[in-house]
Order: structure tokens, then C-alpha cells, then sequence
């Protein structure tokens, strides 16, 4: 399924998805927190816009693809962006947006808020779903999740892939 959207779109729409993960508290805690109990940790200042910042040791989200060769600690990122485009005119018609959470193989395995034990990208798609399953963006625009998939990085990250696609309207209807 494809989805049309204007050029001048883009970055609204990845720019609002961005600040919409940095305001949900357990997220910023899976992506943040380098320990097997990020969630019983304590909370961190919300917006977390520190997990943006770039060049920061404490960016945690990117709004590109993730470099399979780079050589870094253990660490959890969320990378978010287009894969693809085929343009139809005036507009972008394209297949969807990506949500990439990566993450050393060592953090894979954590306690979740009530001392089970979990998976932590899987804790991050599930939040990550439930945080846009049908909400306006206030910008015409939803989110649509298809699929996952896990991803292979390299010997020191794995992933999972979260597919969607975005759903255009007039602001205020859905």
C-alpha cells in the first residue's frame, strides 16, 4: 500500500514522530538506560530532547539509517525515516516510514516494570505501536503499521524493523 505526500511534508512528519517518542517516558527509559531494569530507573526529564541532540554521547535517536560499521559501546537506538520514494507528479508517492530499533545484543534480555523478564526492542515496537495507533499528528497525517521484521546489524547489534505507512486526510477528520 502507498501512500501520496507533498515534498514539503517530509519533514514535518518525521520531525513530529520524533517529538512524540521523546515525550513518552518508558521509551526514552529503554533507549536511555544501559542496564537489564531500564524501566525501574528513575525518570528522566521529559521532553527527553537530550536523546536528539546531535553529536551528544546520549543521542539515542536519529532520523537516518543506522551504519552497520560503526564500532560503538552498547547502547539502544531508534532510527526513523523514508526508505524510499517514486515520484508522481508534484508529489511523493512512497512506500512507507521505518522505525529501526537497534540494539546490542547485550541489553536484549531486561526486567520489564514488573520484574519479568522481557525483550527489549520488542518493549520498544509495542510502545512505540501503542503511542500512534490511531492518533491524528495534528498535521493531516496517521500513522499506518503494516509489519516487523528482525534485522540483522552486525555481530554487535540486532534489530527490528517496524513498517508503516502514513495515512493523509484533512486536519481534523479522519
Amino acid at each position: 500500500m502507498k501512500s501520496v505526500i507533498k515534498l514539503s511534508q517530509l519533514s514535518p512528519v518525521l520531525i513530529r514522530s520524533i517529538q512524540e517518542i521523546v515525550n513518552e517516558q518508558s521509551i526514552c527509559k529503554l533507549l536511555y538506560y544501559n542496564d537489564n531494569d531500564p524501566l525501574n530507573q528513575d525518570d528522566l526529564s521529559i521532553p527527553a530532547d537530550f536523546l536528539v541532540k546531535q553529536g551528544s554521547d546520549d543521542q539515542k535517536i536519529f532520523a537516518y539509517p543506522f551504519n552497520p560499521e560503526v564500532s560503538i559501546d552498547d547502547a539502544s537506538h531508534l532510527r526513523i525515516f523514508y526508505p524510499e520514494g517514486d515520484f508522481k507528479e508534484r508529489v511523493l508517492e512512497y512506500n512507507g516510514l521505518v522505525f529501526d530499533i537497534i540494539v546490542s545484543k547485550n541489553l536484549w534480555l531486561i526486567r520489564d516494570i514488573d520484574n519479568n523478564l522481557s525483550i527489549r526492542p520488542y518493549e520498544i515496537l509495542s510502545r512505540i505501536v501503542n503511542l500512534f495507533y490511531d492518533r491524528d499528528f495534528g498535521i493531516g497525517t496517521k500513522v499506518n503499521f503494516i509489519k516487523y521484521s528482525h534485522t540483522f546489524v552486525n555481530d554487535h547489534f540486532d534489530g527490528v524493523r517496524l513498517f508503516a505507512n502514513l495515512v493523509h486526510f484533512k486536519s481534523g477528520k479522519k
